[in-house]
């Protein structure tokens, strides 16, 4: 298993890419793809990743990129905190347990 990332990287990726508001979009992906990983759909988890960091730029950020994904099986959750999706996408990993 890869060791967590920050992502800090991620954040400010995302708001390069997006203003203020239009930044959710992208957080509550994330945020939606570490709570599949959490449900055990994997493959559903990587491909809404792939989405997301096409839109963000693969090309800039691949070794990053491909660091969050590899490590994602085992930090999904903590990953969904630090990402501060919306409220509604947070209570999913609430309701999980």
């Amino acid at each position: 298993m890869s060791k967590k990332q920050s992502l800090e990287r991620l954040i400010k990726a995302i708001d390069a890419f997006t203003n203020v508001e239009g930044g959710m979009l992208y957080r509550n992906s994330f945020a939606l793809a570490c709570y599949l990983v959490t449900k055990g759909e994997i493959k559903a988890a990587k491909k809404l990743l792939k989405c997301l960091f096409d839109v963000l730029g693969w090309e800039k950020h691949k070794t990053y990129f491909f660091s969050i994904t590899d490590s994602m099986e085992g930090f999904a959750e903590e990953y969904a905190v630090e990402i501060e999706a919306n409220l509604e996408i947070n209570e999913l990993f609430e309701a999980k347990a």
